[in-house]
């Protein structure tokens, strides 16, 4: 038996002879959010010390949940023959991604090597070097030539409109009728990892994008509905998906509602309100039964300008809380809480206002396809009284599933009770 019964990697922190040197360039190439910064403390007497002010350093939080920190107080140079440490490894999606990050490097002007297959592990490896020569690596996982061909991957869809922004779409590829699934604020298409593999098992082709300014996708010069819904226009035309199921999840289904009004519905077969915004959040004296009043709206905009990350951390505490009990595992909830985190903070606002303050009434109207609405009884972030309900009585016709006790984010809650009325209603 073990002697320690470990649940997985949780840091690791490197000493660096230049905590600003060392964390500008970490803060460039990774990009990652802080979860504490200390280096403004760097100087002060015996901080390198004192583990309660961190060393005077900083520790980053990953998108996978781990943390990686660096600390100041190193001397003399890296040795990787030395005893200890060798080399840090980070994972990437996919072998095109590390090709990608490669030119990112160039274009940086940091030194790096090329990206190797190492064929006999199945892994794609690049390696660079922190300011102090440490031996940074990059790894990803190689394909097989079947899966290649069976699943190949849109990673950059361009010429988005109002700023050809990069859009990062994930498509299974395969004949099967194709669903397009789009994510809630403040997440990403990872968001969807619950439904994209019993669809695929299912026989439907995937395709799963990050909205502009949100997890791999560039930030975009604006984020009204009509810009959004241009971008699922975009990836609809790119791919030539016809005959598509447009699955729209939270502020999702505001882009499922303008791009029915917008672009009309030739290229489409069906369409999902999930826990959706539309018709209309906030209360005015046209829609007192919105259910997001004004002060809360200005509330919600200022906590995310104060400390983002604070915010994020109450707002998925929230977001799978049904009653006063959390529905998820601690585990889920900070698997969210970093997609949050991997938000440009210009492009949550943005959305923040559009999903706040758009009306969908007379968007609606324009949904003349087969249509099912889901959402939980207990979300307390859209309530189904002010926005599910009344979907489903604007829409003709529309099926309505309401799950019993589901939070907000209830793909992830009851994903086997989602997946399973959304899997019935795809096959009809």
């Amino acid at each position: 038996m073990a002697l320690v019964d470990s649940s997985g990697f949780a840091h690791v922190r490197l000493t660096v002879t230049d905590i600003a040197r060392s964390k500008k360039f970490y803060d460039d190439v990774f990009g990652w959010p802080t979860a504490v910064d200390a280096t403004d403390q760097a100087g002060e007497d015996g901080v390198t010390d004192d583990p309660e002010r961190f060393f005077g350093g900083v520790i980053y939080q990953t998108p996978q949940g781990t943390l990686f920190g660096l600390r100041p107080g190193g001397s003399g140079a890296f040795d990787s023959s030395a005893t200890g440490l060798d080399h840090v490894s980070f994972a990437v999606e996919s072998r095109e991604a590390l090709d990608r990050v490669a030119s990112a490097l160039s274009d940086a002007d940091v030194e790096h090597g090329e990206v190797k297959d190492l064929t006999g592990a199945g892994l794609a490896i690049l390696s660079f070097q922190d300011p102090d020569d440490i031996n940074i690596e990059l790894t990803a996982p190689l394909a097989s030539p079947e899966e290649t061909q069976e699943h190949p991957t849109v990673t950059d869809t361009n010429d988005v409109p109002e700023g050809e922004n990069g859009l990062f779409v994930r498509d299974s590829g395969g004949e099967g009728r194709p669903v397009l699934l789009i994510h809630g604020w403040p997440l990403s298409g990872d968001a969807w990892s619950a439904q994209v593999p019993a669809l695929q098992e299912a026989g439907y082709r995937t395709v799963v994008y990050d909205r502009r300014g949100f997890g791999q996708s560039d930030p975009g010069d604006g984020y009204d509905y009509d810009a959004l819904s241009d971008d699922v226009d975009n990836i609809l035309s790119d791919l030539d998906l016809r005959e598509v199921t447009l699955i729209g999840f939270s502020m999702g289904g505001g882009e499922v509602a303008r791009y029915a009004s917008r672009h009309g519905l030739d290229r489409i077969h069906s369409v999902v309100f999930a826990a959706a915004v539309p018709p209309y959040l906030l209360t005015s004296d046209d829609n007192p039964d919105g259910p997001l009043g004004q002060e809360a709206a200005e509330g919600m905009e200022a906590g995310l300008k104060a400390d983002r990350d604070a915010f994020f951390d109450d707002f998925m505490t929230q977001f799978f809380t049904a009653g006063d009990e959390l529905k998820v595992t601690e585990e889920q909830r900070q698997e969210a809480v970093a997609l949050c985190r991997k938000s440009d903070q210009q492009a949550a606002l943005g959305c923040m206002e559009a999903f706040g303050t758009t009306d969908f009434r007379a968007d609606l109207s324009a949904v003349s396809v087969p249509t099912l609405v889901i959402h939980g009884d207990s979300d307390g972030i859209v309530p189904f009284e002010g926005s599910g309900k009344r979907t489903h009585d604007a829409i003709e016709g529309s099926e309505l599933v309401v799950v019993e006790g589901a939070p907000h984010g209830l793909n992830v809650s009851h994903a086997e009770e989602f997946n399973a009325a959304l899997l019935a209603f795809l096959a009809k």
